[in-house]
């Protein structure tokens, strides 16, 4: 089934009546537009980052003398914020974003997708937190997480499937 009209059944379950509904617009959105939206919002988010992580290393540098922290210390220090920092900000901008009322991150909108439930509403903060956070294991082991995503007849990546959501192409 290509085409999500209304309320559409796919064929997941032993019967029509076990298979989850979509209630919105839309197709599954296939791996390649999916792919470019992620490596913008990477892009985005990194962006982001160095706008806070770039000043706060200078300032690192600048007065690590000062409280007695050995150079190599200051740079590990760095370092480890740079990653906290990294991880919370690509955290609340993808979950905020696929929560609000665009349905998905500045990559997604560009590429005309959005997220959605499996039942068609659109996301809590909670559930595209789960979503966000198990991208990483869609991205563990040769990231075979996000191919699932060509085998699979909603396009579901692991994520998708742990966290209960579809990515569609805006009809």
């Amino acid at each position: 089934m290509n085409q999500v009209l209304g309320v559409q059944n796919w064929g997941r379950g032993a019967s029509v009546a076990d298979d989850r509904a979509i209630a919105t617009e839309g197709v599954p959105a296939g791996i390649l537009p999916r792919a470019v939206a992620l490596a913008i919002d990477l892009l985005f988010a990194t962006a982001l980052t160095a706008l806070i992580v770039v000043p706060l290393t200078w300032l690192i540098e600048a007065v690590h003398d000062d409280f007695g922290i050995p150079e190599a210390q200051a740079r590990a220090l760095a370092g480890f914020l740079t990653a906290i920092i990294w991880l919370l900000i690509g955290w609340l901008y993808d979950a905020a974003s696929a929560s609000g009322s665009k349905q998905g991150t500045l990559g997604k909108r560009l590429l005309g997708l959005c997220v959605v439930s499996e039942s068609g509403e659109r996301l809590t903060f909670g559930r595209a937190s789960v979503r966000h956070c198990t991208k990483f294991l869609s991205a563990f082991g040769l990231m075979l997480g996000f191919l699932m995503a060509v085998f699979d007849q909603r396009k579901q990546t692991l994520h998708d499937l742990v966290a209960e959501t579809l990515v569609l192409r805006r009809s």
